[in-house]
Formats: C-alpha cells, sequence, structure tokens
C-alpha cells in the first residue's frame, strides 16, 4: 500500500497492546482514530512531509495510546513500542 493510500484509507485501526501493571498479564485492544485525528496527521503531513511517519508514525500511535488507555479496565497500560496498524475485514 503506498503512503497516499494509507494516509488517506478512512479506516485507521491499531491492535494496541495492554498490560496489567501488577500481574503482568497482556491483552489487546483494537481502537481506530477518530475522523478528526485522521485530518490532523494529513494535514500535518502537508504541512512537514515525511516527519509525521504517516498512518505508522509517532502522532498516530500516541492518538492510539490515548484510545487505548481510555479502553483498558483498571489497572492495565498500554505497551507503545508494540502497537501495531491493522486492517479490520
Amino acid at each position: 500500500m503506498s503512503n497516499v493510500i494509507a494516509l488517506t484509507d478512512r479506516r485507521w485501526s491499531y491492535a494496541v497492546p495492554i498490560v496489567h501493571q501488577k500481574t503482568g498479564e497482556r491483552k489487546t485492544v483494537v481502537i481506530q482514530l477518530t475522523e478528526f485525528e485522521r485530518l490532523d496527521l494529513l494535514q500535518y503531513e502537508v504541512f512537514h512531509p515525511g516527519q509525521t511517519g504517516g498512518p505508522d508514525g509517532l502522532i498516530a500511535n500516541s492518538y492510539a495510546m490515548r484510545h487505548a488507555t481510555a479502553k483498558a479496565p483498571p489497572g492495565f497500560v498500554p505497551v507503545c513500542d508494540e502497537i501495531e496498524r491493522v486492517t479490520l475485514q
């Protein structure tokens, strides 16, 4: 998938691993970026080409972590370096 298609794809879904802080139990939360978040990334990419990392970059992962934190059960925190963009069927 080219970067242009990846940036304009309306389904930005991410699998975010979460881990329980005390027990070490691991789960995965699947989230989708909002239209505003996608637009924010697209606009930033226009003004700062190549600096956002696109849909797999730091800004997208930051948005994904915020959603995962909100969806996570008590005691669970997201694992930043293991976030993956996924395609939902």
